[in-house]
């Protein structure tokens, strides 16, 4: 049931097609009610009064109606075994497709994260890993926007999904899996009170970092990602590139897709440090086989890093593609895609 208003209750009364519906016209205090189509009173000379013209509209209008949903219903028979036919070749050629794709193709996986089915254990209820390196751990505690003192070292957060069964054995896994790696602690959260305390410290980590800066500082975060078998390599490389280059900042990464995020604090003074470091950054993840960024986007400062990471032929395809549909270049101009192909010194060199 739907409520109308006063003109949606006269556009549903002037849709009314049902055969055996009646129609009412008021004058006064009285109501007649007479079946569609029936011809109403006429005046003296035979011709049909006003009530009978619209009578007649009415009808004809149905009749009209009803003759063209049969000349559609017609016309969509005719064409059904054509439609019919080319929906298979459609689902014929994307199927060839994809199977070309998946069997033909050259393949080269990453041999790190190529795992056998059998003789390994498999984390099928991990929902989320996030790693903070230590010096986020450390601006957490010195802001103390979480309820806990937390060890100031690189820290694995996890996330399980399941039954509590399955819980508690991947929890147990994990466990052991860190134990073997080194891990000299393991908090398992028992209830939501818990679990809210334990994840704080990844809610707040961007924000107890800015609270630790000093007036005149600004805040840089950036991201890229990288397959994941890489992201410990570049997670160390870019800590020491960081502390060489005379930068503070943390790392927050999310371990299940190698995504990480850098969060650059730097004075005026640092300006040309911060944008040297932020290049060598995203260099190291395309040269790792990884993307320029993993959540921020693109916008204006990466847009020069595409060609590197997808080709000059792919980011010409693009600058045609947006051309099409905004030949002007009104909406978000020289966002992602310079429009106009750089010149020569134009671009920082690579």
């Amino acid at each position: 049931m739907a409520q109308l208003g006063a003109k949606g209750h006269k556009a549903l009364a002037a849709n009314v097609s049902a055969r055996r519906c009646s129609i009412a016209f008021g004058r006064g205090s009285s109501i007649a009610h007479a079946p569609v189509g029936a011809r109403l009173s006429s005046t003296d000379n035979g011709k049909p009064s006003f009530k009978g013209q619209m009578m007649q509209g009415i009808t004809q209008r149905m009749a009209k109606e009803k003759a063209d949903r049969e000349r559609m219903e017609r016309e969509r028979q005719t064409s059904a075994p054509a439609r019919n036919a080319a929906t298979s070749f459609v689902i014929l050629f994307a199927a060839a497709v994809a199977y070309y794709m998946g069997t033909k193709l050259p393949r080269d996986p990453d041999p790190a994260s190529t795992v056998p089915l059998s003789g390994a254990p498999q984390l099928r209820q991990v929902a989320a890993v996030e790693i903070l390196d230590d010096a986020q751990m450390r601006c957490i505690n010195q802001a103390g926007m979480t309820t806990r003192q937390w060890k100031e070292a690189p820290t694995l957060f996890f996330k399980f999904a399941g039954t509590p069964a399955a819980v508690k054995e991947q929890v147990a896994l994990v466990q052991t899996i860190a134990k073997g790696a080194g891990s000299t602690s393991f908090d398992f959260a028992k209830n939501a009170d818990e679990q809210a305390e334990l994840w704080s410290a990844r809610k707040e980590a961007l924000w107890s970092t800015a609270a630790v800066k000093q007036d005149g500082d600004h805040i840089w975060t950036s991201d890229v990602a990288v397959p994941i078998s890489r992201l410990p390599d570049i997670i160390e490389e870019t800590k020491r590139d960081m502390k060489e280059s005379g930068l503070f900042g943390t790392i927050v990464g999310h371990v299940g897709d190698g995504n990480f995020h850098t969060i650059l604090v730097y004075n005026d003074q640092q300006r040309k440090a911060a944008v040297d470091f932020e290049h060598r950054m995203v260099k190291r993840a395309i040269e790792m086989e990884g993307t320029v960024t993993g959540e921020h986007g693109v916008g204006l400062v990466k847009r020069d890093y595409l060609p590197h990471e997808l080709g000059d032929p792919a980011v010409d395809l693009m600058r045609k593609m947006k051309l099409a549909f905004d030949p002007l270049c009104l909406l978000n101009c020289d966002k992602i895609i310079r429009m106009q192909k750089p010149k020569a010194g134009e671009v920082g060199e690579w």
